[in-house]
């Protein structure tokens, strides 16, 4: 497990030991690589062991390159496009721990015309299939290359990538595994919280006009959820869109996140309220996104009710601790589920003929 301690030493990484000296030749028929010969390319990386403060991750588009910034912000990171959204620490250690693991094999074109073959022309360049990279601290520059396509290494062992130096036409074959994430929803917590449909014990959804709508099982140890006091002419169109709608809490996800504070919570949106068992409560309301009106943000409150459990209560600051500030985009299908209504679950029952 990551402690903040082990995480603090990310910042203090010294490149002389970070990027070792390059111990390949590859075979290009074989596709294999062979320890023969040294090389070591990002020089300035050597004898810098300034904090790492962000690390930069920038891919071409037709808009213009697209950035993913990380930041030490306390005893973590965050991620600048949401807004410093708390992003995974481990994240940043494995990233840091690829590049210093990064080994030249051998020296490729130097011609800017070839880059495109081995995806590294310039991020700059809206066609550039290149991920740029960049490691900063301490005032300083740690670590800025284009990283292009990968290849398989048919001897086994990590995987080839084709680099080179930001500022520098020479390309290189290097070996090293690098997973890069690209999109600012890649760097953070996705899953909110995880509880199990079967500890709900019932949901109220509120639809926009303001009725409510119960769901229950009709008895403790029933499987199944039911609409309670479902109209007589009225029946559900399948149990699992009713069991769907309970079992939300499970494993929730979201796609991305932003400031409560962006958002207009205004009531007008529908709310979904689970009960569960030991006293825990979860509370969604909603907002429309002011750009796109078939879009909706979250805001998610986690309560207990009076005489709850030491369990419950701890969970509901566990969640409240994440959730406190934020909205929420859970997806289309979650949203539609939270914000089911008796007309969206239900059909007109057939009349029986006589």
């Amino acid at each position: 497990m990551l402690t903040q301690r082990t995480v603090g030493y990310l910042g203090t990484i010294t490149l002389a030991v970070s990027i070792a000296a390059a111990v390949a030749v590859i075979d290009r028929n074989a596709g294999t690589v062979s320890s023969d010969r040294a090389e070591t390319v990002f020089t300035e990386l050597d004898d810098l062991g300034a904090k790492v403060e962000i690390l930069r991750i920038s891919k071409g588009s037709t808009a213009g390159p697209k950035t993913v910034t990380v930041k030490r912000k306390g005893d973590g990171w965050v991620v600048s496009e949401l807004s410093d959204y708390p992003a995974r620490s481990d994240f940043a250690r494995k990233l840091l721990f690829e590049l210093a693991a990064l080994k030249t094999v051998e020296p490729k074109t130097k011609d800017p015309a070839r880059h495109g073959r081995l995806e590294l022309a310039t991020v700059e360049d809206k066609a550039s299939k290149a991920m740029r990279v960049e490691v900063i601290g301490g005032g300083k520059t740690l670590f800025d290359a284009h990283l292009g396509r990968k290849r398989p290494n048919l001897a086994g062992g990590s995987s080839l990538i084709y680099v080179r130096r930001t500022t520098d036409d020479q390309t290189w074959l290097a070996q090293g595994d690098i997973d890069l994430n690209d999109r600012p929803a890649q760097w953070v917590e996705t899953k909110l919280f995880d509880v199990s449909s079967k500890s709900v014990t019932k949901v109220t959804l509120t639809s926009p006009a303001g009725k409510a709508m119960v769901l229950q099982r009709d008895t403790p140890d029933a499987r199944h959820f039911n609409i309670v006091d479902e109209p007589s002419d009225r029946e559900i169109r399948n149990l699992s869109v009713v069991d769907n709608v309970a079992s939300v809490p499970t494993r929730l996800l979201m796609e991305s996140v932003r400031p409560l504070s962006e958002l207009d919570f205004d009531g007008n949106f529908g709310k979904a309220v689970f009960e569960v068992k030991g006293g825990l409560v979860l509370t969604f309301d909603f907002a429309v996104d002011e750009k796109n009106e078939k879009r909706f943000w979250a805001r998610i409150v986690a309560n207990t009710t009076e005489g709850a459990t030491d369990k419950a209560r701890t969970f509901a600051e566990t969640i409240t601790k994440t959730t406190a500030g934020w909205a929420y985009d859970l997806g289309g299908i979650q949203t539609e589920r939270l914000r089911e209504t008796l007309e969206s679950m239900t059909v007109e029952k057939k009349k029986k003929s006589s």
